[in-house]
């Protein structure tokens, strides 16, 4: 399982285009693994060979995550690209477009949700981790227990503490989405990397537009808590930001070298949690799996 690692958006804009200049900078944060975008809906992005055979010479693993619209055949080609480019862990980003694109019932999403799972588990050789909402009872379309009960073996929540000014608001967004993962999903805080804000955005309260920006205090808070609460460690959201490069409103060409710097003294000396054994985990996925089938059988009986 690596640690901790940075997110990122347009690799190939990053660094001009230099995956030896990419992988310094994850070796300088120490971290064991590079988490770059490889698609986005059922266009597989290119240009990404170099940094994949780069960070691979340098024994890291590559996490591929692909932002999902939920259409038709989209999870053939997602496996496919994923498979090609030989990541080691597949991640699904199923957000909004899931949500606009998904069934009109709970019980045709939760199918729809298990024959992309058994795509992704038949067409791909590596893991699959889930990457979505941080409060899926706010997000009923998306079946976050069926996709992670029926493949996966991480869950990467994105735990981004927008609008939060407080260190308390920080901790408390992050209890919350473990408890409902565990609740709704069955899923561990061992079994969960989140994907941490390390980035400031804005975003509009009754049409008033506010600007928020994380804080070195939060960021050290999130770090500290999310491996408090037992997991194995986090990624962080993203490097295109940090670098100030092109998206999500960073400043052009002014790089958040405080926060960079807050991340590497996390690669520094990362504190882990006690491991948890193998037959355990095992044990509690299959749990997992039959306490998803008990409710569908109970569901059906009750329509």
């Amino acid at each position: 399982m690596p640690n901790h690692s940075v997110v990122t958006w347009n690799t190939v804009l990053l660094y001009e285009g230099d995956p030896v200049a990419l992988l310094d900078f994850h070796d300088s944060i120490g971290a064991e693994a590079i988490c770059i975008k490889i698609g986005n809906g059922k266009t597989p992005w290119v240009g990404l060979e170099p940094a994949i055979a780069e960070a691979k010479r340098r024994g890291k693993k590559v996490v591929g995550w692909h932002y999902v619209k939920g259409l038709k055949d989209e999870e053939y080609i997602i496996a496919d690209n994923a498979e090609e480019l030989g990541v080691d862990l597949l991640v699904p980003d199923v957000e909004g477009h899931w949500k606009r694109n998904a069934p009109l019932t709970d019980k045709a999403r939760r199918a729809k949700a298990e024959r992309w799972m058994k795509v992704f588990t038949t067409r791909f050789s590596g893991e699959i981790a889930l990457c979505s909402v941080w409060k899926p009872s706010l997000h009923k379309k998306i079946p976050v227990e069926v996709f992670l009960n029926n493949g996966c073996t991480l869950n990467m929540p994105m735990l981004y503490w927008i609008g939060r000014r407080t260190n308390a608001g920080v901790i408390t967004l992050i209890e919350e989405s473990l408890e409902e993962y565990g609740r709704l999903a069955n899923w561990s805080p061992s079994e969960t990397i989140p994907i941490l804000a390390s980035y400031g955005q804005s975003y509009t309260i009754r049409l008033k537009k506010y600007w928020w920006k994380t804080t070195v205090e939060q960021m050290k808070v999130a770090y500290d808590h999310s491996i408090k609460m037992g997991c194995p460690s986090v990624s962080w959201w993203c490097l295109d930001y940090l670098l100030g490069g092109p998206g999500h409103e960073a400043p052009k060409g002014i790089p958040e070298h405080r926060f960079i710097e807050t991340i590497r003294s996390f690669g520094s000396a990362p504190p882990t949690p006690s491991p948890v054994p193998a037959t355990l985990r095992e044990m509690a996925r299959k749990l997992r799996l039959d306490a998803g089938l008990l409710d569908r059988i109970a569901s059906e009986l009750n329509q």
